[in-house]
């Protein structure tokens, strides 16, 4: 196995800790309170649906980029890399943050409860202001974003580099309609709210 069969690899594991989170965060919903917490796919109105189908296609995406990389057909992209370091330390740490991600975005799915949604649902659900997300109103997106960032640092050519600015220009697109949509729903509560903290990392933004 070479390098980039193994920077795959780890890339690979990344995505699919992500996937099980989702998953088994989707699956307590469901039995404990027939909730489906995954509702973007079932929002018919026009951005919502752009959404889901750019998370579609991003997903697949990287999906293609992770295969080409463990079989080796990443070599066809040489020209494409972003900077040549092929140190160890360089993929072991953006595995790291990559990690970190991981256990953010689980921190914030259990600090939601049975508030965690994936897009925006037309019920009322509770805003959640401790723990996390005192500080951060979208950890499970910094999460995502650290998620991104080991990625880059892991397998650093253009079009993982494209992938994470595609990605990062959706959730922010995404992020100022949930906003507007937790403004409405919550009033001068989560006005308050947001005076108090940051969207995606604590002191920055």
């Amino acid at each position: 196995m070479n390098v980039g069969q193994v920077e795959g690899l780890l890339v690979l594991t990344l995505f699919l800790g992500y996937l099980y989170l989702w998953w088994q965060k989707r699956m307590i919903m469901l039995i404990d309170s027939s909730t489906d917490p995954d509702v973007i796919y079932r929002d018919e109105r026009p951005s919502q649906k752009l959404f889901a189908k750019l998370s579609r296609l991003l997903s697949l995406f990287i999906g293609l980029l992770i295969f080409l990389q463990i079989t080796g057909f990443n070599g066809h992209f040489e020209n494409g890399v972003l900077f040549t370091i092929k140190h160890k330390y360089l993929y072991l740490s953006g595995y790291a943050i990559g990690i970190f991600g991981l256990l953010l975005c689980w921190r914030a799915q259990k600090e939601m409860g049975r508030s965690w949604r994936v897009g925006i649902d037309r019920k009322r659900t509770e805003l959640i202001t401790t723990g996390v997300f005192k500080k951060i109103r979208n950890p499970t997106y910094s999460g995502l974003f650290l998620i991104c960032l080991g990625t880059l640092m892991i397998i650093h050519n253009t079009l993982i580099l494209l992938w994470v600015v595609t990605f990062y220009i959706s959730i922010e697109f995404q992020v100022r309609i949930e906003e507007e949509h937790l403004m409405e729903t919550h009033g001068q509560a989560y006005i308050d709210y947001l005076k108090t903290t940051k969207r995606y990392f604590p002191y920055l933004y």
